[in-house]
C-alpha cells in the first residue's frame, strides 16, 4: 500500500493542477454513486464505486501511465476489500474522505489533494489489515 499511496498522491496532485474545473463539474456524480453503494450494502457496488472514483482522478491527472500502472494494485485491492466488506455488518464509509479529496482537487489545492490521498490510502490499508487480523487471527 505504500507504493499505491505514492501513485495515488501523484494522481491527486496532478489532477488538482491539470483539471480542477472538470473535477468540480463532474466529480459529484462519483461521490453520489459511492454513497448509493454504501446504502445498498452490495460489496460489488462498493468496490466498483470506489474504483470508478479513483479512475476518474487518474484521468484528471493527465498522466496516461497512472491508470494502467494502478490496474495491478486494483486487482489485489478488490480481493482484499471484498473479503473485509463481506465480513463487516456495516461497511466503512470512506465517501466523506473522497469528497474532501475531490474538493481539494476542484479548488486547485495540489499539496492538500496529494496529502489527503496518501493519508486515505494508508488509513484504509491499516483498517483492512486490522479487520483481516480480527477475522483471521491464525493467518
Amino acid at each position: 500500500y505504500e507504493l499505491r499511496a505514492v501513485l495515488e498522491g501523484l494522481a491527486f496532485r496532478k489532477a488538482a493542477v491539470m483539471n480542477p474545473a472538470k473535477a468540480a463539474s463532474q466529480g459529484d456524480v462519483f461521490i453520489d454513486k459511492g454513497r448509493e453503494a454504501v446504502k445498498s450494502g452490495r460489496v460489488r457496488d462498493l468496490i466498483n464505486a470506489d474504483k470508478a472514483f479513483h479512475q476518474f482522478v487518474y484521468a484528471l491527472s493527465g498522466n496516461d501511465l497512472i491508470s494502467p500502472t494502478m490496474d495491478a494494485y486494483w486487482t489485489y485491492t478488490q480481493r482484499v476489500m471484498g473479503e473485509v466488506l463481506m465480513r463487516n455488518e456495516k461497511p466503512r464509509d470512506v465517501w466523506d474522505q473522497h469528497e474532501t479529496m475531490l474538493n481539494a482537487i476542484a479548488n486547485g489545492r495540489a499539496d492538500e489533494a496529494e496529502a489527503r490521498a496518501r493519508e486515505h490510502i494508508m488509513t484504509t490499508a491499516a483498517f483492512i489489515v486490522e479487520r483481516l487480523r480480527v477475522d483471521f487471527p491464525d493467518a
